[in-house]
């Protein structure tokens, strides 16, 4: 058992909710041997923007007097510009012994091989990463890595290292197409529908997308519902139909989103089949 005075986390570090933020540190704290104590803050929106961890530890035998006495803390609060969750202050010192894991013992709980540096990735981790890492907030991100390579486990900083890298390397890269299939690419890794077509001069002619709750109201109100279409809606002249259902309390819930180029009847009864609204009818 190793024992220090002082953890490090990159502070530089971005996240993209309260939850990611908070479970960052749970693994942190776990990894090197200490307790953490959260404390969140709500703003006018219900949300919360800010929040503080402290290191709870107190010498045996004392009680009552101040509250903590470890100096350890960090406080996060979100970014009004980019809506990013960010380390704002920090002091990472301890006044007392850690009870940190040894290095070499890079097994989880499930009997996975775990993984803590950049160097111990394959190419094909760092391929999928690298595909991914625009798209998947890092919950998704991991469940694919599990998924793909079945006896490996990742460690929550690595692959915060790597997808900070790799985002900022594409962040120099702007493409609108791009940024078209990443929102793709993240309906689908959530559970939801995207589907893409061209013509015969590779231009694009049809956009289809759903997400996984629209899917959900389809799959329980999908039995009556209502399209139209609305011209003209972006510079290239395509049409949008937005299918709606009704729920169980009499609202009206849109279920996904077609754009093409006309109302045809191919063109909305393929949509349709592609939000799934048209498998348990004669259309």
């Amino acid at each position: 058992m190793e024992t220090e005075n002082e953890t490090v986390f990159d502070v530089l570090t971005t996240f993209h909710s309260a939850c990611e933020i908070q479970q960052f540190m749970e693994i942190f704290s776990i990894e090197n041997g200490f307790k953490i104590h959260k404390y969140q803050y709500l703003n006018k929106e219900k949300e919360y923007y800010r929040g503080n961890f402290r290191c709870p530890h107190k010498p045996t035998g004392v009680s009552g007097g101040k509250k903590y006495t470890c100096p350890f803390s960090a406080t996060w609060l979100k970014d009004p510009k980019d809506g990013k969750y960010k380390f704002t202050k920090h002091h990472f010192g301890h006044n007392h012994v850690l009870c940190k894991k040894v290095p070499c013992e890079r097994i989880t709980l499930n009997g996975k091989a775990m993984k803590k540096r950049v160097d111990e990735l394959t190419n094909e981790e760092r391929n999928m990463i690298r595909d991914y890492c625009n798209v998947a907030d890092m919950y998704h991100l991991k469940l694919l890595l599990r998924n793909t390579f079945k006896n490996t486990d990742y460690s929550r900083e690595l692959l915060h290292n790597v997808v900070n890298r790799e985002r900022r390397k594409k962040k120099s890269i702007k493409s609108p197409l791009r940024d078209l299939f990443d929102l793709g690419k993240r309906l689908q890794i959530e559970g939801g529908i995207f589907d893409i077509g061209s013509d015969d001069e590779a231009r694009i002619d049809r956009i289809i997308f759903q997400s996984r709750m629209q899917r959900s109201f389809v799959e329980m109100y999908g039995d009556f519902f209502v399209v139209d279409g609305t011209h003209g809606t972006n510079i290239h002249g395509m049409t949008l139909m937005l299918p709606c259902v009704v729920d169980a309390l009499g609202k009206t819930k849109i279920v996904g989103s077609i754009i093409c180029h006309t109302e045809s009847h191919e063109d909305i009864l393929f949509g349709l089949k592609t939000l799934g609204l048209a498998e348990k009818r004669q259309l």
